[in-house]
C-alpha cells in the first residue's frame, strides 16, 4: 500500500504546483495589466503558459511579456519561458 500512496502523492504535488502557478499568473496579470483572467483559461505545459483570451488582451500581454514572465518566475519556483 505504501507504494501506491507514494505514487499518488507525486500527482498531488504536481496538481498543487500547477494550481499555484496558475494563481500566480492571474496575480501578475492583475498587477501588470489590471485585468482579471480566470484560472480555467490558463494552461501550463512544460515551461509555456497558454492563455485563452481576447485578441486585445493577447496584444497587451505580448507588449509586456518580459515583465509578466519575470513576475511569474519571481512568485513561483517554476521557470516560465514564454506566454502564448
Amino acid at each position: 500500500m505504501e507504494n501506491i500512496s507514494s505514487f499518488l502523492e507525486k500527482f498531488k504535488k504536481f496538481l498543487s504546483s500547477s494550481v499555484s502557478v496558475k494563481q500566480s499568473v492571474v496575480e501578475v496579470l492583475k498587477d501588470v495589466l489590471g485585468v482579471d483572467v480566470d484560472t480555467k483559461s490558463i494552461n501550463i505545459k512544460n515551461s509555456f503558459v497558454f492563455i485563452k483570451c481576447s485578441p486585445a488582451l493577447k496584444n497587451a500581454i505580448f507588449l509586456k511579456k518580459k515583465l509578466i514572465i519575470d513576475g511569474i518566475n519571481q512568485k513561483t519556483k517554476a521557470s516560465i519561458s514564454d506566454i502564448r
